[in-house]
């Protein structure tokens, strides 16, 4: 069974497109863990544990840190780490950020999430 971390405060406004693309192309086989603060993530070394980390950048007030520090805290960590994100934004200057702070090679997606859209980005790495 594969495993994917979703790091989400709302998970709630992304939940349905999960569950749609579990569904349909991984007949309900996924196992789906949501963590909604950098806190929560840690210790770093549970990352290793999952197939796919989805990662929002905005995570909320009660989160020490923000996406782009936990990516950060995971280079410092284990930059093979990286090949199995997936960012998560409701803003199109998060990309651009991204490609300036050195993660080009990360896929990311813009929220609203389409179940479609999200399998296409994570099918290669599942």
């Amino acid at each position: 069974m594969k495993r994917i971390l979703v790091i989400e405060d709302e998970y709630y406004d992304i939940e349905n497109s999960f569950n749609m693309m579990n569904v349909r192309y991984y007949h309900d086989t996924l196992a789906i863990d949501i963590k909604k603060t950098y806190q929560d993530v840690l210790p770093l070394d549970d990352l290793n544990d999952y197939d796919l980390i989805v990662l929002d950048i905005s995570l909320g007030n009660k989160s020490n840190k923000d996406g782009f520090a936990l990516l950060e805290d995971i280079k410092n960590y284990d930059v093979d780490l990286f090949f199995k994100i997936l960012i998560i934004s409701g803003s199109d200057y998060v990309r651009s950020k991204l490609d300036t702070l050195g993660y080009e090679g990360i896929p990311s997606l813009l929220k609203p999430l389409d179940y479609i859209l999200l399998h296409n980005k994570i099918k290669n790495i599942l």
